[in-house]
């Protein structure tokens, strides 16, 4: 877990930084990188160490730390899991309509995706609030390594916010998705036979940005799936009855996401991997910004995804 903090941190910084850097990253598209990645160094710097410590004595909520810093990470938990799954959300509309309504997607602002994205992190405070204000309640729970929302005590807050913060986000996410695939798969064939060189050229770069940010929807699933598996045993069986080698390892992968994405980005993204370079070898210059009409999709179409 300690190199999983180390290279969440380091990884999530260097993309804020590369944006900041680079003008050829900094369009609209760019914002819902940059929102995922101040999530999952959120995530990092304040969920992490409370598991770290967790794992290294299970008693501590119940003998040394007080259960106000408790139910503080258990909201955070809860809220920046909600906002994660927001930002995804946000990532596979923006690539549904670049792909889908290409006219469209020329016509989107930074101001509107800011929108988008106040939006998503006010939706996931204000049904994360709730137990504050009454309903729900948090803390440690048990057979885990963490504080959370307490799913069992309160039946129509937990389906609620279940459904509106997780389900329905995720399975939006995942037709859209899908739909995304189909028209990658349209456009390829079109590409093939396209006259111009140019809309040849743009098309592929398209496809190419929208790959590597499905990458980095497929990278999400495979981390979090473990942990979906030890919440479905816990649900039939009860959570102590989970083994704690598949608690400690499903709570790994979930933290461990955290670190993925920026790796994606410099293996996948030739824009993205020039603008590390130029940081960690201490390079000023600054590459020149491209037409105003061009946006992040061709920016980071320069490497293909996943």
């Amino acid at each position: 877990m300690a190199s999983i903090t180390i290279t969440a941190i380091f990884g999530n910084s260097l993309v804020i930084a590369a944006v900041r850097r680079t003008r050829s990253l900094r369009t609209s598209s760019a914002i819902l990188v940059v929102n995922l990645a101040c999530v999952d160094l959120a995530v990092t710097i304040i969920i992490v160490p409370f598991v770290i410590l967790t794992a290294a004595n299970t008693s501590v909520w119940d003998e040394t730390l007080p259960q106000e810093i408790c139910k503080a990470t258990g909201f955070m938990n809860a809220f920046l899991t909600a906002a994660q799954i927001m930002a995804l959300l946000h990532i596979s509309v923006n690539r549904f309509i670049a792909v889908a309504f290409p006219h469209s997607y020329e016509k989107l602002t930074k101001r509107f995706t800011m929108g988008t994205v106040f939006f998503g992190w006010l939706h996931s405070l204000f049904w994360t609030l709730m137990p504050f204000l009454g309903w729900g309640e948090l803390g440690f729970v048990k057979g885990t390594l963490f504080c959370n929302i307490l799913w069992s005590q309160e039946l129509s807050f937990a389906v609620t916010v279940q459904v509106v913060c997780y389900f329905v986000p995720t399975a939006v996410a995942v037709v859209l998705y899908i739909g995304i695939y189909v028209n990658v798969r349209r456009q390829s064939k079109r590409a093939e036979r396209a006259e111009k060189m140019r809309n040849k050229r743009r098309k592929i770069l398209e496809n190419r940005v929208t790959r590597t940010l499905l990458g980095v929807a497929l990278a999400f699933a495979v981390c979090w799936f473990p942990r979906g598996v030890a919440n479905l045993w816990a649900l039939f069986a009860g959570r102590e009855s989970v083994p704690r080698g598949l608690e400690y390892a499903s709570t790994a992968f979930v933290f461990m996401n955290s670190s993925v994405n920026p790796i994606l980005y410099g293996a996948l993204h030739q824009d993205f991997n020039r603008a590390f370079r130029d940081i960690l070898y201490c390079r000023t210059r600054v590459r020149r910004a491209r037409s105003k009409s061009e946006d992040f999709s061709a920016s980071v179409s320069m490497r293909p995804r996943v």
